[in-house]
């Protein structure tokens, strides 16, 4: 299996507040996360960085594998959560987490916020996680269309996140195929490149490192509005 990451801090960010992680066991296995900060220049940064730092020295997982998965998010959403209470400058920090586990082409994911998990294969885009935002949960709802969520006024506002008052992620798993490309991202790239965008660049080429960094250069060319962080896996 193939990993690699990139991110960008953009061309409006002051400062980048995005983070990734990827961690290769010794069985093959391979554990990858995307957490995208709130909170001001400082604050977010930080609410990303704690989440990452959280799975610093993780174990491999084993038992229930998504429940392991919840529990990283969680133990992340306490690391940010004591921060505040020790530092209360850092009050309304927060930030996105979207975890994935592939063990023998078996997908395990968790996640809380708006970074996106996305599968790629045989020329089609699926996402996988839902946004936990207003127009995410109308969309789930079946009350608006995936157009009209992605320009609702309210697509920035989080419902729950890692560090906020709710932080309950959600989880699944399924099956991948010999040729499936994962992608984890944040918000920095769905935002400026549609998903068909996404999936014409997957679909070009067969260098992972070469398809990530064309992802985050159409999101440039698209105006670099945020952060862009991509995390992808092929099978």
């Amino acid at each position: 299996m193939k990993t690699a990451g990139q991110t960008h801090q953009g061309y409006r960010r002051e400062n980048n507040e995005d983070n990734y992680y990827i961690q290769q066991f010794t069985d093959g296995s391979c554990l990858f996360a995307v957490a995208d900060g709130m909170g001001g220049e400082i604050g977010g940064d930080m609410a990303s960085g704690l989440a990452v730092e959280a799975l610093n020295g993780c174990k491999r997982p084993s038992g229930n594998i998504n429940s392991y998965l919840i529990e990283l998010i969680r133990n992340a959403h306490d690391l940010v959560q004591k921060k505040v209470r020790d530092q209360p400058e850092y009050q309304g920090m927060g930030s996105t987490m979207v975890l994935a586990y592939v063990r023998k082409r078996l997908l395990y994911w968790a996640h809380v916020g708006d970074s996106r998990l996305y599968l790629f294969r045989e020329g089609n885009l699926m996402r996988i996680t839902q946004d936990h935002t207003i127009p995410g949960q109308l969309l789930a709802e079946g009350e608006i269309t995936e157009e009209e969520a992605e320009k609702h006024h309210m697509r920035n506002l989080l419902l729950k996140c890692v560090g906020c008052r709710e932080c309950e992620p959600d989880a699944g798993t399924f099956m991948m195929k010999p040729g499936d490309i994962l992608l984890l991202c944040s918000d920095g790239l769905y935002g400026d490149v549609p998903g068909s965008g996404i999936a014409q660049i997957l679909g070009a080429g067969d260098n992972l490192e070469e398809q990530l960094k064309a992802l985050i250069d159409a999101a440039l060319e698209a105006g670099g509005s945020d952060n862009i962080t991509v995390v992808g896996a092929k099978v």
